[in-house]
């Protein structure tokens, strides 16, 4: 089996074991800090956000991978009114539960 195929084997896998609503959650995105938001995310109803960071931002990805049930993680992304678009951090913060790629949060920094 080649790496494509295992992949998208994975992604099969997932899909088949989601619901309906945690599918309609990872096309949900939320900007800032809302009430209930670690609720909602432990339920699969966000798959990305924007504009939370430092130690929120990594308690929010520790919520959606460890205690979600799919452990899916979310996308995280910052919208700066300087460039008219969102894109992706910065790499290290996709590393955020992985210390050792991102230097800034091992030596107790933000994301």
């Amino acid at each position: 089996m080649t790496q494509t195929s295992t992949i998208e084997s994975r992604i099969d896998d997932l899909l088949a074991q989601m619901t309906l609503e945690e599918k309609i959650g990872q096309m949900w995105q939320i900007s800032g800090k809302i009430d209930g938001a670690e609720e909602i995310i432990r339920r699969g109803g966000v798959g990305s956000f924007l504009n939370v960071e430092g130690d929120m931002a990594h308690e929010l990805q520790r919520i959606a991978v460890e205690e979600s049930r799919l452990g899916i993680p979310l996308i995280y992304g910052r919208c700066d009114p300087r460039f008219p678009h969102h894109l992706p951090h910065s790499t290290g913060a996709g590393g955020q539960l992985q210390p050792r790629h991102c230097p800034r949060r091992r030596a107790g920094g933000g994301a």
